[in-house]
């Protein structure tokens, strides 16, 4: 009934993890409060599931998501025994640009492979000047157990696209409580 709140409190906590990223304390807060407020969802669509007979509903959707079991279960591991605590991890990208000669030599050949002689391009433009390589470095974080190539905001940005999917799933099979009977709820 409350998914799409704790959704959205979910989202604030990603946001300030990417604000915070370079402050490891605040950055770790942030990711502690993000995966309380994320498996609150879980919590939510498993309870309404439960109540309405189709907790295999909620099943099927966790054991078909690796994300959604990773994450609420660092979020368990944070809560119960100890603070989850990701890999800084840095990204570095290297790139250099190659010049190649302005014209080419060709070896010359006919159709049976014999040598005919040798043949010039001549030049199409200037030759272009040797660039600087770039090195492009970024600070990330990393779980060591996760088995894929994201980063924990890829997996953070993951985990909130598959609750979105979840919720309304939920709601669309009439499982999980729209906005509007929640506060049509309220009301009455």
């Amino acid at each position: 009934m409350y998914e799409l709140e704790k959704l959205n409190e979910a989202s604030y906590f990603f946001t300030r993890m990417q604000r915070e990223r370079d402050a490891p304390l605040h950055f770790s807060y942030n990711l502690s409060a993000f995966l309380s407020a994320a498996r609150s969802v879980l919590q939510f669509a498993s309870k309404e599931a439960k109540q309405k007979n189709r907790q295999h509903w909620y099943d099927e959707w966790i054991e078909n998501q690796p994300v959604l079991k990773f994450l609420r279960d660092r979020r368990n591991v944070s809560i119960h025994e100890k603070p989850v605590q990701p890999t800084k991890a840095i990204a570095v990208q290297f790139t250099q640009v190659i010049a190649v000669a302005d014209s080419v030599t060709l070896k010359l050949l006919d159709t049976r492979g014999n040598f005919v002689g040798y043949g010039s391009s001549r030049p199409l433009s200037p030759a272009t000047p040797p660039q600087t390589p770039q090195t492009l470095a970024r600070d990330t974080y990393i779980f060591d157990d996760w088995n894929g190539p994201e980063d924990v905001f890829q997996l953070a940005r993951l985990y909130l696209d598959k609750l979105d999917e979840l919720v309304r799933d939920g709601q669309a099979r009439g499982i999980l409580t729209r906005v509007e009977e929640e506060r049509v709820m309220t009301i009455s």
